[in-house]
């Protein structure tokens, strides 16, 4: 998972690098170091976050899916 796909699927749920710790349960920093390519996310959280792009209908492809889980 790349730095660009978690950007791109926070900003799809409009929410700030906050909100989107506290719902993959991580910290702040964490998610603002992913998402400058400064980490990777630990395999654990790629899980989570794809499970989430999935409930959401969050594709690349189709960047404007369906927001309600």
């Amino acid at each position: 998972m790349d730095k660009l796909e978690i950007k791109l699927f926070r900003h799809f749920l409009e929410m700030t690098q906050e909100e989107f710790a506290d719902l993959i349960d991580c910290k702040t920093v964490t998610v603002g170091r992913w998402e400058r390519g400064e980490f990777e996310p630990h395999r654990l959280y790629v899980k989570k976050i794809k499970e989430l792009m999935s409930d959401y209908g969050f594709d690349l492809r189709r960047p404007k899916g369906n927001k309600e889980p």
